[in-house]
């Protein structure tokens, strides 16, 4: 028998946080940010389940060019997890996500479980007066 293992991540696209490197560009794509401005439980290495619940990062996946705009980073928080992997491996698996969305050839801000979400839900809205079965002879 197979043992499920599963995480529970929110993730915030619209936050007030920016990140600049220290001659003011944009950070790059898989910049993240652990500590300073999110809140630290509990060392790095340690990721039991009870630790892991609070855990918080900043993540910038996109590469935002130049001085075009500023990058805008998301806010990932842990709600619960039964995977036991690291901190690192986390954040290295929500970055790699964001560069599955197969819409745009390069990655973008959410990892891309949510943008098809997303956009599955505003498919299914227009489709409010659809039956359920196909009418016909």
């Amino acid at each position: 028998a197979s043992e499920f293992r599963l995480a529970y991540i929110l993730v915030r696209r619209n936050t007030e946080a920016r990140f600049r490197t220290h001659d003011h560009q944009n950070v790059p794509s898989g910049t993240f940010v652990t500590e300073g401005v999110v809140a630290q439980e509990t060392p790095e290495d340690e990721m039991t389940q009870q630790a892991a619940a609070g855990f918080e990062f900043y993540l910038v996946a996109q590469h935002c060019p130049g001085r075009i705009g500023t990058a805008r980073p998301s806010h990932c928080r842990m709600l619960y997890t039964s995977l036991s992997c690291s901190r690192r491996d986390v954040v290295q698996l929500t970055f790699r996500l964001c560069g599955l969305y197969q819409v745009f050839p390069g990655r973008v801000a959410l990892p891309a479980p949510l943008r098809y979400a997303n956009k599955l839900s505003g498919l299914l809205a227009k489709c409010e007066g659809v039956t359920d079965r196909p009418q016909g002879p």
